[in-house]
């Protein structure tokens, strides 16, 4: 049996926000480039200093 190895790309432009008050910002972004869903990204190191 063979296997065809095919490559795809997949091109999605995107907005990163970082630094205090983002995360209060994705709704605002999400809505202007048409979305209706985020990925919001952090750490544990960030909510124990109550920026997450």
């Amino acid at each position: 049996m063979s296997v065809i190895h095919q490559v795809y790309g997949y091109f999605m432009p995107t907005v990163n926000l970082m630094g205090a008050g983002a995360a209060q910002e994705t709704g605002k972004q999400a809505k202007l480039l048409g979305g209706k869903k985020v990925l919001l990204v952090t750490d544990a190191y960030l909510e124990k200093i109550g920026m997450a």
